[in-house]
């Protein structure tokens, strides 16, 4: 589709003599020191005329090759360098068509190579339609066609492929022209035909020399949806001039680079008197900046524009609406909700008070403001915004049109995200219900719909069905057609989503690892969304214990966001924390702080001084200096969080939660248990006010509060709290089972301290069961759980088994803990003492 809207546009174009010398200079850089091809490419430079085109395209030289790999891999930048020769050759190859007799059909000859995956799909869409993007060369000569096929049957990774192509010149729609006396090989009585033309796949069988034969019957049928897919496109890219057309069709394609240097190259030309040409500009090159993820040159474009049209038109005119929008998307983007919602409104304002009034751009502007409210926490404005869009589309739109759906899909969401899973799983169960009565079963947005389906009955534990869902999205995506579609992508990440959730690492790094292949594929491999795919797949590393595979594919995301995002790109600041993160838990203390101070620079210039963000990134900085056991200086970059967070808007319960929670914690480490307990309270108050009955956070919270009174002695009240804490974790949807452990673990801890050996041990064991299955066999939660066991065993007078225990202990602490954790010093007190009681166990630690 896109290259056949790049051609039209192309063949619109004026060219002048430098599109030449630029041709030249590019194709001399591409084939760099083959002296033969340099001296043709010197020879086009001087001599080329456009009445000659075809001969110079079937000479088989640097034009041919660069031509059609450009064509084939979607290569923009060298399609459009050579777009002069591309409508030279095709308007030459029409008028010869124009002056020609010829058959009413006949029979043409192909033979080429294709990969083995590439003409699987072709078997399996026998009776379809099959598309030549690039200027197709055939023969009537069966025998030299045959000759290109065979050439590459030996090959066990190709097949050497036979088109034999009926041509129907009477419902033809594409040129083609027979090249005798114009082909720079004449022998080869070749038949050209121009861009896309388009074939009906008939039989498929093997022939002679391995090789496979496959009929072809040149057809002016298209596809449907394709077909209204491209035209919609077509009048989306606008009237304007061709050069204009072509910046905003490298805008849809995802050239952005290519299409800020049309839109900078117009501007470089127009009249600074030209004000409507200059708000075009500026609001394209504000669009595009917005795609590259520079959202402050966006705004500033965005501004420009406002500024001009606030002098031109009204202030109500209704095209300032679509500009409030794009500038509330900016401020979304760079986390400044509030700029973002004023905007928003501005925009509302305007398209409430048109005349007629536009009901589908008035829903979409409700739809927006409830995107944003929603990622700022504000659930109940969110669902509000949904409804009123909800209310106009049912207003204005059949009962069962797919934009009711797509509203339902989004109010789901939102259900889901405050706990109302009842309510969220009737309005994705609508969704689908709709889509499948006005959509056909095949739809793409019925796949979506399932996929987002699944994923809210994962939520709730309802895996069952949550599979049968994914299923049926398969059954739609997983077919030739949608093998390389970003739908089926987006489909394989909720389902590896899914089973990171549920503990199934495995299965999500396959599914991880599908989304990589397909967006490789169909995407540049610098594309920065692969960034994102690449930091998933870090994520499971982590979890599976393989921290060198989580660090280099942390490292290629960072590559690819610090290569092609701004340098203060939020994802880039993201990536800083993670990799920050990942060495924090491999106890690289030293090179973690500096990925933390990294992220924490571009959250200072990004974001103003009460974002979130840094908020983040100074729990991350505080945590790693508790787990130093520098407890000050945690105190005090928790405290710089704590400040950010209380003066934000709107306030982030959650996060300042995790403040209090991680303060309690560090004066828990100093001994200071009244301070503790009421940060620990604090936390579990924001957290009650924020998250669901059911959430884990708030079984951390008892569990810390339940410590807090262990330690004080009040071993009653510590039980009671723990068991709330194992009840939460058991009601969840998704059970963090390393919580559950540290919870049977302290419940074990309480009933040692009661004196009764036997419910304690039986709680370490719980804890240990599941330690040994999730963690690193060296890590210092085995230790703690270790020397626990062991110590009920000592009370027990088992003293061997104890001993084995206590070793085990300070074997993993001393690998794992810094040299001055106090954890290290009381494995070794507890395994000497031991030894003192046992006069053959009394040689010295090591």
């Amino acid at each position: 589709m896109y290259t056949k809207l790049l051609k039209e546009i192309l063949l619109k174009l004026d060219y002048d003599e430098h599109q030449r010398k630029h041709l030249a200079d590019l194709s001399r850089h591409f084939y760099g020191t083959e002296m033969n091809v340099l001296k043709m490419i010197d020879e086009f430079e001087r001599n080329y005329d456009r009445n000659a085109s075809i001969w110079w395209y079937t000479r088989w030289c640097f034009l041919y090759q660069m031509l059609n790999r450009a064509l084939r891999l979607q290569d923009v930048e060298t399609v459009i360098t050579m777009g002069f020769f591309l409508r030279d050759l095709h308007q030459k190859i029409k008028e010869l068509q124009s002056k020609s007799d010829q058959q009413e059909s006949f029979i043409v000859y192909r033979g080429q190579a294709m990969t083995n995956y590439d003409f699987e799909k072709l078997r399996e869409c026998k009776g379809g339609l099959f598309s030549f993007n690039n200027f197709l060369s055939t023969s009537i000569d069966k025998q030299v066609s045959l000759m290109y096929a065979e050439s590459n049957a030996d090959n066990p990774d190709m097949k050497g492929v036979l088109f034999v192509m009926k041509i129907d010149t009477i419902n033809a729609t594409i040129p083609f022209i027979s090249l005798d006396d114009i082909s720079y090989y004449p022998e080869e009585k070749e038949i050209l035909f121009s861009m896309h033309s388009v074939f009906r796949i008939g039989d498929i069988k093997k022939i002679e020399n391995e090789v496979w034969q496959v009929d072809l019957t040149l057809t002016s049928d298209d596809d449907q949806q394709l077909k209204i897919l491209t035209e919609h496109m077509r009048e989306d890219l606008g009237g304007g001039t061709p050069w204009q057309q072509l910046g905003h069709l490298m805008y849809k394609m995802g050239q952005f680079k290519k299409g800020e240097e049309i839109y900078k190259m117009l501007l470089d030309i127009t009249s600074v008197n030209d004000e409507n040409e200059i708000t075009i500009l500026y609001h394209m090159l504000g669009i595009l900046k917005h795609k590259k993820g520079d959202f402050k040159q966006a705004l500033s474009f965005y501004q420009s524009v406002l500024e001009i049209r606030q002098n031109t038109v009204s202030p109500n005119h209704p095209s300032l609406a679509t500009l409030y929008s794009n500038i509330s998307s900016a401020y979304h983007n760079m986390g400044e909700y509030s700029a973002a919602l004023t905007n928003y409104k501005k925009a509302l304002d305007i398209v409430q008070n048109s005349q007629p009034v536009n009901h589908a751009e008035l829903a979409t502007i409700y739809s927006n403001i409830g995107v944003t409210y929603r990622n700022m926490g504000e659930y109940s404005n969110a669902l509000w915004n949904y409804r009123e869009a909800l209310k106009i589309r049912q207003k204005h739109l059949p009962l069962k049109h797919p934009e009711l759906a797509h509203v339902y899909i989004n109010i789901g969401a939102v259900y889901g995200d405050v706990g109302n899973y009842t309510d969220s799983l009737e309005n994705h169960e609508k969704a689908v219900e709709i889509l499948k009565k006005s959509l056909p079963s095949n739809h793409p947005d019925l796949a979506i719909a399932y996929s987002s389906l699944g994923s809210i009955c994962f939520r709730i534990g309802k895996h069952t069905d949550a599979i049968q869902n994914y299923k049926e999205a398969l059954k739609i995506l997983e077919i030739p057609d949608f093998l390389d579609h970003p739908d089926l992508a987006i489909l394989y990440n909720n389902i590896g989503a899914g089973c990171f959730a549920t503990g199934d690492y495995l299965g999500a790094l396959s599914h991880y690892e599908k989304v990589l292949e397909i967006k490789l594929r169909i995407q540049s491999p610098t594309n920065t969304d692969l960034a994102t795919n690449y930091n998933n797949i870090a994520l499971v590393y982590e979890r599976l214990g393989r921290n060198s595979d989580a660090l280099s594919n942390h490292q290629k995301a960072l590559e690819i966001r610090r290569n092609y995002l701004p340098p203060n790109h939020p994802d880039l600041a993201q990536s800083y924390n993670n990799i920050g993160l990942l060495l924090h838990n491999m106890r690289d203390y030293a090179n973690a702080f500096s990925y933390y101070e990294m992220a924490l620079e571009i959250w200072k210039k990004l974001f103003p001084l009460n974002h979130p963000a840094s908020a983040q990134t100074y729990i991350n900085i505080g945590t790693l200096h508790k787990d130093m056991v520098d407890y000050p200086a945690a105190l005090s970059y928790y405290d710089q969080a704590a400040q950010i967070l209380e003066i934000s808007e709107p306030l982030n319960y959650p996060l300042l939660a995790t403040v209090y929670n991680n303060m309690g914690s560090v004066h828990e480490n100093l001994k200071d248990n009244l301070k503790a307990l009421s940060n620990y309270q604090k936390a579990l108050e924001l957290w009650q006010q924020s998250l669901p009955s059911n959430h884990p956070n708030l079984a951390a919270a008892y569990n810390n509060i339940a410590g807090v009174h262990k330690r004080l002695t009040n071993y009653p009240t510590a039980l009671s709290f723990y068991n709330q804490a194992l009840e939460i974790l058991q009601k969840s949807p998704f059970t963090d089972y390393s919580l559950v452990a540290a919870t049977h673990n302290n419940i074990g801890c309480v009933y040692m301290s009661m004196k009764d050996t036997s419910k304690a041990l039986f709680h370490y064991q719980e804890a240990l069961k599941i330690w040994q299955h999730l963690l690193p066999v060296d890590h210092p939660n085995l230790a703690v759980n270790y020397n626990n066991i062991a110590e009920v065993y000592a009370t027990l007078e088992d003293y061997p088994t104890a001993l084995s225990y206590y070793e085990r202990s300070v074997q993993i602490g001393e690998f794992s803990l810094p040299a001055n954790h106090p954890h290290i010093a009381l494995f070794r007190k507890n395994l000497e003492r031991l030894r003192i009681r046992i006069p053959e166990f009394s040689a010295p630690t090591t």
